[in-house]
């Protein structure tokens, strides 16, 4: 067939006809011998059987990877067994197969925000800084940049539409926006299209109306005393005080710093987010839900005392809730769904088959698993108390089904 035509990354397929024209019967293997550093060949290997006059065809899938370079290129394959006659002889015949490897522009786009989300108080004017780069080996055709304002309940472009010039490959540029976002905005979205190719990015935005503070207070109050007080208190402890703050356990940490939290000064609940460091731990926690102790603390640059200290103030004025997942504990803003945890292991199998066929028995489970009836009766157990399937009684069979929580 004619010679596949593929770009970086991309697919074809090399269709083969092979025909014995001679005057013996030919029987051995077909592969691909020689495949170009940058390609794939993927060919099923097998035994061949070729009498007079006869023919077989064969499909083999070539795959291009990201980085090749773009050029003529040629696979070479072998036929390598033997033909039957009044003995057997030996019997090796070789095609080659160009296969082009086309170049093109591949636009890449993001956000230059170190956070990873954005924070803005409401109606305030924001900067926005956007780059795109082209990766791929070809030069671009002229582009647009477009900058969408996402909710819950639309899409509007703003009005900051660029008209890039065509990018070389390799090429990078920085665009800076200045945006004011609506109040129900959740997100930030950047488009780059052009005649070849697009690309997309997402940022998350939380919008928030900055506090009035109080007459002679101060957002940092009650800080550097707690830390200087809990600091004393973490010395007198001794070395099982600082076992537990240096243990790698998350759960542990977190205990040895509640510990020392009634030693800091108390806030009044009109207060709470009137704190620049606890308004932009709850932010962050909105626009990061899941974040466990150990990223919010390397994300923000706080220290584990002051983190665990806000921590526990959000939860216990509700702002904030948490949930144990393994050594982590897991923070989530108050009201937000929490997803059950699916296992991966032999649980996860029993899980999915109880997904693929509701109303599957244990023994049924046991069998297409292949897994001891002792280990189903335990599995199915311990997914019916995580709330991920249900057990009903049906007649004479006891039947699995997933759950709404689950599936």
């Amino acid at each position: 067939g004619p010679p596949p035509v593929l770009s970086p990354s991309g697919r074809g397929v090399i269709n083969i006809t092979l025909a014995n024209t001679g005057n013996c019967p030919l029987t051995g293997f077909f592969y691909a011998d020689h495949v170009p550093a940058g390609l794939m060949v993927i060919l099923p290997v097998r035994l061949l059987e070729l009498p007079l006059d006869n023919w077989v065809s064969l499909r083999a899938e070539v795959i291009a990877a990201e980085n090749i370079t773009p050029g003529e290129l040629q696979v070479t394959f072998l036929f390598n067994g033997y033909f039957r006659d009044s003995e057997l002889l030996p019997f090796t015949e070789n095609v080659t197969v160009k296969v082009n490897v086309v170049g093109e522009p591949r636009l890449h786009v993001g956000f230059a925000s170190g956070r990873g989300y954005l924070l803005v108080n409401q109606s305030e004017v924001c900067s926005v800084e956007v780059f795109v780069t082209n990766s791929g080996t070809l030069t671009s055709s002229p582009c647009t940049l477009e900058l969408y304002e996402v909710s819950r309940s639309f899409s509007r472009q703003l009005d900051t539409t660029e008209y890039l010039p065509p990018l070389s490959p390799g090429e990078n540029r920085t665009y800076t926006f200045h945006i004011t976002p609506s109040p129900s905005t959740v997100r930030i979205e950047v488009v780059v299209r052009s005649e070849e190719c697009s690309a997309s990015a997402d940022l998350p935005v939380t919008i928030y109306t900055k506090p009035t503070l109080p007459k002679g207070s101060s957002a940092q109050g009650g800080i550097s005393t707690g830390i200087a007080v809990g600091a004393a208190a973490a010395s007198a402890m001794g070395g099982a005080a600082l076992a537990m703050l240096f243990s790698r356990n998350e759960g542990v940490q977190l205990a040895f710093h509640k510990a020392l939290i009634p030693l800091y000064s108390k806030l009044s609940p009109d207060e709470i987010l009137n704190n620049k460091i606890r308004r932009e731990i709850y932010q962050y926690i909105k626009s990061h839900p899941g974040e466990h102790f150990r990223s919010i603390l390397l994300n923000l640059g706080l220290t584990n005392g002051t983190l665990a200290y806000h921590l526990y103030t959000l939860e216990k004025e509700e702002l904030i809730k948490s949930r144990k997942d393994g050594l982590y504990r897991r923070f989530y803003p108050t009201g937000y769904k929490v997803e059950p945890v699916i296992p991966t292991n032999g649980m996860g199998q029993i899980y999915r088959l109880i997904v693929s066929e509701p109303g599957i028995t244990q023994k049924e489970v046991s069998e297409r698993l292949g897994i001891p009836s002792s280990s189903v009766n335990y599995s199915v157990k311990k997914l019916r108390r995580q709330g991920l399937i249900e057990i009903r009684r049906e007649g004479r069979y006891t039947r699995l089904y997933p759950s709404h929580k689950g599936g």
